[in-house]
């Protein structure tokens, strides 16, 4: 709308364990605030421990392993 408000949108990114939402669980997720030309004002980036193993086929998916995430806060 001409003369309105900036539009700002949100995209989001999840990686995870594996895609069973009952039983896997979030290893990193990251934010980003747009503006209407989809230039970044804002990014919140932030790994977290499972406690729970990933396996080598959801390794080589997003690289993270259980040595990298050992110390990061759990969900």
């Amino acid at each position: 709308v001409r003369g309105g408000p900036a539009k700002r949108l949100v995209a989001f990114d999840l990686e995870a364990t594996g895609l069973q939402a009952e039983t896997d669980r979030i290893v990193e997720f990251c934010f980003l605030e747009l503006d209407e030309n989809f230039n970044q004002l804002n990014r919140f980036h932030s790994l977290l421990c499972p406690g729970v193993p990933m396996s080598p086929e959801v390794i080589a998916v997003h690289g993270l392993t259980d040595e990298d995430l050992a110390e990061q806060p759990k969900f």
